[in-house]
């Protein structure tokens, strides 16, 4: 029975780590949001911290824009509070937001079927065209000839 319950301990401890490394790595990936922006904007990630406070500060000069999306303002402060902090899931407001903040275009692949490619732009600007984004330079994968 001992055996048993070190078995059924072990077996435990490997789905909570597995569970803990897994929420780990969803907080770091849309922490993500901010390091793709950063990515983008500076050519670092290691800036998401600027474009995390880019966003909040944008958010909270145009607390009335974003404010809406709230039943009340101590929750949109909790909000801006919560956002702030690093490791905190970025959403479409954030998003919104930094495009604001840096006056730039954010295109969006989504899940959706509906509505599978997004832009977010600065209000005003006017919608002119949706061009897909330059892609970097990659090393192109190697050529195999067809029917091989």
């Amino acid at each position: 029975m001992r055996h048993t319950s070190a078995l059924t301990s072990a077996a435990h401890d490997a789905t909570a780590a597995a569970r803990t490394s897994a929420a780990h790595d969803a907080a770091r990936a849309w922490a993500g949001q901010f390091r793709a922006l950063a990515d983008q904007l500076f050519g670092d990630q290691k800036h998401h911290a600027v474009t995390r406070q880019a966003a909040v500060d944008q958010m909270r000069l145009n607390s009335d824009f974003f404010g809406i999306y709230f039943e009340a303002a101590h929750e949109f402060h909790a909000y801006l509070r919560d956002m702030g902090r690093s490791r905190t899931w970025g959403d479409e407001l954030t998003l919104r937001a930094a495009v604001e903040a840096f006056g730039c275009r954010a295109h969006v692949v989504t899940s959706e079927p509906a509505n599978w490619y997004l832009v977010y732009q600065p209000e005003g600007e006017p919608l002119t065209s949706l061009p897909l984004p330059k892609a970097r330079a990659r090393r192109a994968p190697p050529s195999v000839p067809l029917g091989a």
